[in-house]
């Protein structure tokens, strides 16, 4: 049986910037020395699927740590190389998701891959 507890707010998207921000379709990935990474679509409020240009980045020692550190955008859409590309018309599909193996995390997106190691 699976079963929720109390809602905790574990990560802000907000901090340090000027509006409130949300995040959306997140994903948990744990490092290999242990560190957990969220990474998900972020933006700033009122909600803007279709203006969705960045992946969130944030770590933790632990799931519930409360706060998440906040770190740069894992991910920054880039329409003008895009369009400049041949990809014309073509728009980001984020719906992320993230696996290790190593000292490596891999996001998926639906497309491409960003590989990299999160610190």
């Amino acid at each position: 049986m699976v079963k929720a507890g109390e809602f905790r707010r574990i990560y802000d998207p907000s901090v340090g910037e000027s509006e409130e921000w949300y995040i959306n379709d997140h994903c948990f990935a744990r490092g290999a020395d242990g560190t957990w990474h969220l990474i998900g679509i972020t933006h700033a409020e009122p909600e803007n699927p279709q203006d969705e240009t960045d992946l969130a980045h944030a770590t933790a020692g632990g799931l519930t740590q409360s706060p998440w550190k906040k770190q740069p955008f894992a991910i920054s859409a880039d329409y003008e190389r895009w369009r400049d590309g041949g990809f014309a018309g073509v728009r980001q599909r984020w719906r992320g998701r993230a696996a290790g193996s190593g000292q490596t995390i891999e996001v998926r997106l639906e497309g491409e891959t960003l590989s990299g190691i999160f610190a």
